[in-house]
């Protein structure tokens, strides 16, 4: 450290690495944890972590409180709120960098000003145009073809300041220790600024685990914040990425097909020896490698055999259920 810290930062700090350094090798076909402590929130010392992708979004509208809660109530140690802003600088839970897939701002003429216009003359409505008390009008839909619509238009989007509230309350009353793991789009001061406001650093706040793909986000970040953090990554990364990754980040967060190739193993532990856990994204239920595998349950479980800490899903009770198999109680 390049300074003393003083007591309550150095709890901080501590509190942190606890989620930094679960680290996962293979041999002999298992997996062997070979870091220091799990991360908080992971159920023991043996198994990797399972981050509900939206919530549950395979079974509810993406980024609801439904979907947050059936996550945790599914057995989801992290849930994640994609992070977009609104005009009056309030965070909010939304992936799309517009209001059209995945809420039912179409039937509202009174934004139809709003409105802009795409290469092809589509409409489209941008969370920035809006304020927090017009965006809480909007009601969120089901955005993912061949999902069910059933619980279309019941809620609004909720805030970040929501979703950290609803994983607060369910540690407090479960004693639990379920986290959020947000993903940054830019914003990096207003983040550290809701971190402080909310006293997230704070024994007892839910745990937080960063990601971005945005590799200057999670250097200012991580600058004033030592929260574990992930870089987000579309293919399996090189040698000289893992070398940039780890001088600023605690995992990389790889797409899924990086994670369970034949040879995956391989390349995930010189990450683990490295000190970079490798987190694979996004499984779902009814996407899956057809010609290697009988269902996404048996795709996380070759991610977990080879080495995986995390896995994103939409599906977290599939997700409890592939950690049993590879890791049983």
């Amino acid at each position: 450290m390049r300074f003393i810290l003083p007591v309550s930062k150095t709890m901080r700090v501590v509190r942190a690495v606890r989620l930094s350094f679960m680290l996962f090798a293979v041999a002999a076909g298992a997996v062997l944890c070979v870091g220091a402590a799990p991360p908080t929130g992971v159920p023991s010392a043996a198994m990797p972590l399972i981050f509900a992708h939206r919530g549950a979004s395979g079974e509810r509208p993406e980024h609801t409180m439904g979907a947050y809660r059936l996550a945790l109530e599914q057995g989801a140690d992290f849930v994640e709120p994609d992070l977009r802003m609104t005009k009056d600088g309030v965070f909010i839970a939304l992936h799309d960098v517009s209001l059209n897939r995945t809420t039912d701002i179409a039937l509202h003429p009174e934004f139809e000003s709003r409105a802009k216009r795409d290469l092809k003359g589509g409409k489209f409505w941008v969370p920035g145009d809006f304020t927090l008390a017009e965006i809480r009008t909007l009601r969120c839909i089901q955005g993912t073809a061949g999902r069910s619509k059933e619980f279309d238009g019941r809620e609004p989007i909720p805030t970040l300041g929501e979703v950290v509230g609803l994983v607060r309350g369910w540690n407090r009353e479960r004693g639990a220790q379920a986290g959020v793991v947000p993903e940054l789009r830019g914003g990096a001061e207003a983040f550290i600024d809701f971190v402080h406001e909310q006293r997230l650093e704070e024994a007892g706040a839910p745990p937080i685990y960063l990601q971005s793909f945005e590799a200057g986000t999670l250097r200012k970040v991580r600058e004033v914040l030592k929260f574990p953090a992930a870089l987000l990554l579309a293919k399996q990364p090189d040698a000289a990425t893992l070398g940039d990754a780890r001088t600023y980040c605690t995992a990389v967060a790889v797409s899924k097909g990086a994670c369970i190739a034949e040879d995956s193993a391989g390349w995930i532990k010189e990450a683990v020896a490295l000190g970079l856990q490798v987190i694979a994204w996004t499984f779902e239920d009814a996407r899956f490698d057809k010609a290697r595998f009988a269902s996404s349950q048996e795709e996380m479980e070759c991610a977990f055999r080879n080495g995986v800490a995390a896995v994103f899903t939409d599906y977290p009770a599939t997700a409890v259920k592939a950690r049993l198999a590879v890791f049983p109680r």
